[in-house]
């Protein structure tokens, strides 16, 4: 029986590590994916190489890229996280350890996990990773040699995997002390970690090093019950915990406590450790910003649903409830444009305000980022959109996003940069997961090609001349002035619609009505939303309601509205009816929309309380 439960063990492990990350964290695993760009190349991996914890960064990457399967990546990461902590437990052992050794040597993963759940840690999960295997071989050395051997391989540790190289002299000393306790072997074994910190001393003085640094100036001083929030300080945590239990084992194997005592005492120790884990995890907030783990989980399902084509299923999420902040208004919205019923159900899914539809650009590569330039490329401001992919490029790290470039390609494209535009192709052809999009899209590197296909002349034709793009900086003038160009771009039409409707903003849309009917190409009758728009927008004027083509049973029904309003204290049971029915039609919309804004700005659930009041929705 001790047999199978020995075998079963690392199975075990595994498994919960692997149900942990899937069904607690693979969604913001894949926002990890999306963020970077691992390629397979050769000038990569030497790239990579040539600074310190570069092959840390790069091996990190290279598992990242699995995210885009979240089974997979959960996965693999289940899978050397297991390892690690077998590494870790032969550590453990070498320093006398003899009960309780798994739950210590499980341990130290327990925040590394919480970290690479909420952020961008996978790098200080292989960093970790590769100081314990590179300290589980160097000390089962023999003790005659192991001085010399850390003295050489520990510089070279911190070369592949940064800070946390700095394990293998302490397990070194602690481990030596252990077998035996003189001055003289203290002294020769304090050696190479007196060599490891000249070491980094001088490559962060020289700047060749920079993680030592980050170690020393950035996470440390962050050691608080407040910061331990957040991601750096809680990998600190896994770390300061694998140094702790090395520590205390050969200092409790000098008390004469007996086996049970021991094993009861090391139970302890793992479970306050946990505890203090939890105690410091449990506060949802994971970020500076508020977020919560709950809140960027949902974001990372929304932006996976969207990005693998899965609309109706990100739609279903909200049959039910409204969505409570901007981001998720995005998605939805989105996903109602590439299902073809973004006028249809627009105002259906409670929007708040023009930014449901197109979030403020804001200073952060995921989500506001990518929805902001995928909006803008929809509606047709390809300059925009490839501005704000570059800039999201350059947020996202040193290599890229995968999602940012591919909209950089497509952008580069229509504004007919070839070149800048085959260099992204040949560098999305480097990885496993994007190489076919990339692949195809090599046909369209011409004139000719482009003006065959119709989404990329469509767009094309959005393109505006003169000194238009820098001068225009307003979304509703841009879009107006994309209608001109470019009339037969409907969505751009549709977009500048449902924007100026959403945001109350009455004068705006007769002039974007006014816009389509200029150019000729948006005559009436328009589709049902848009009749209600203007139903609301001439109700003074009922002479406009025929002009523009309405329907006489869209006018009837806003007659009974507006009635209905009037008399509502009257009699509240037929009027309340009434209103009901209307729920999600845009007059019933706009009723509500400032009652809307101020409850999710007193919830605090929602960006828009952070707006400036210029920008914020009004009646």
């Amino acid at each position: 029986m001790k047999r199978y439960i020995k075998k079963a063990t690392p199975v075990a492990i595994f498994a919960t590590i692997w149900a942990v990350l899937f069904f607690c964290g693979r969604y913001m695993l894949y926002l990890q994916e999306q963020m970077q760009l691992f390629q397979n190349e050769w000038n990569y991996f030497i790239d990579n190489c040539q600074y310190n914890a570069g092959f840390a960064q790069m091996v990190s990457e290279f598992f990242v890229q699995f995210y885009h399967l979240p089974w997979l990546g959960t996965m693999l990461i289940a899978f050397v996280i297991t390892i690690t902590i077998y590494a870790f437990k032969s550590i453990l052992i070498k320093a006398g350890a003899t009960k309780g050794i798994m739950p210590m040597a499980t341990t130290p993963a327990i925040p590394l996990i919480y970290s690479l759940i909420t952020s961008e840690c996978t790098f200080s999960m292989i960093q970790f990773a590769i100081a314990i295997w590179g300290s589980a071989l160097i000390v089962q050395i023999p003790s005659k040699w192991r001085t010399v051997v850390t003295t050489v391989t520990a510089p070279f540790l911190f070369w592949l995997c940064g800070a946390p190289a700095i394990l293998l002299p302490l397990f070194t000393i602690i481990i030596a002390i252990n077998e035996k306790c003189t001055f003289k072997n203290i002294a020769i074994n304090i050696i190479p970690l007196i060599a490891y910190l000249i070491f980094g001393y001088i490559g962060i003085r020289v700047g060749f090093i920079g993680s030592f640094d980050h170690f020393l100036n950035h996470t440390l001083h962050k050691m608080t019950l407040k910061t331990l929030r957040d991601p750096q300080p809680m990998v600190m945590v896994g770390w300061s915990s694998a140094i702790i239990i090395v520590t205390l084992i050969p200092i409790l194997k000098r008390v004469r406590f007996s086996e049970e005592q021991w094993f009861n005492y090391a139970s302890q120790l793992i479970i306050l450790l946990i505890m203090g884990a939890v105690v410091w995890c449990g506060p949802d907030k994971t970020y500076t910003t508020g977020v919560t783990i709950k809140e960027y989980n949902l974001w990372g399902k929304l932006h996976y649903l969207y990005t693998q084509g899965r609309y109706q299923e990100l739609l279903d999420m909200y049959q039910e409830s409204a969505p409570k902040g901007i981001i998720e208004s995005n998605y939805i919205n989105l996903a109602l444009y590439r299902e073809g019923r973004l006028l249809d159900d627009f105002f259906k899914y409670s929007p708040v305000g023009h930014t449901s539809l197109l979030t403020r650009w804001a200073d952060a590569p995921f989500p506001i980022a990518f929805l902001w330039g995928e909006v803008n490329s929809e509606m047709g401001y390809i300059a925009k959109s490839g501005q704000t992919a570059y800039e999201g490029n350059v947020l996202s790290g040193p290599r890229g996003s995968s999602m940012f470039t591919k909209i950089l390609v497509e952008s580069e494209i229509i504004m007919r940069n070839y070149k800048v535009a085959e260099k992204y192709i040949t560098a999305l052809e480097n990885t496993i997961f994007y190489k076919e999009w990339a692949t195809a899209q090599r046909a369209f590197l011409s004139d000719q090609a482009v003006a065959q296909n119709e989404y990329y002349s469509s767009k094309r034709k959005c393109i505006m001349k003169g000194n238009q793009v820098m001068a225009l900086t307003d979304e509703l003038k841009l879009m107006q002035a994309i209608i001109r160009t470019n009339p037969k771009h409907k969505s751009t039409f549709n977009f500048a619609s449902l924007m100026t409707l959403s945001a109350g903003v009455i004068p705006a849309f007769r002039e974007v009505i006014t816009s389509g009917v200029e150019s000729r190409n948006f005559m009436p009758p328009y589709h049902k939303t848009i009749q209600e728009g203007i139903v609301a927008a001439y109700n003074q004027y009922p002479v406009f309601w025929n002009f523009y083509k309405v329907n006489t049973s869209t006018q009837n029904d806003y007659k009974e509205f507006a009635e209905a309003l009037k008399t509502r204290n009257a009699n509240p049971m037929s009027t309340n009816a009434i209103i009901s029915k209307n729920q999600h039609r845009y007059w019933f919309y706009i009723e509500t929309l400032k009652q809307r804004v101020e409850q999710q700005q007193k919830q605090g659930q929602s960006t828009m309380e952070n707006l400036p009041q210029s920008e914020r929705p009004n009646n």
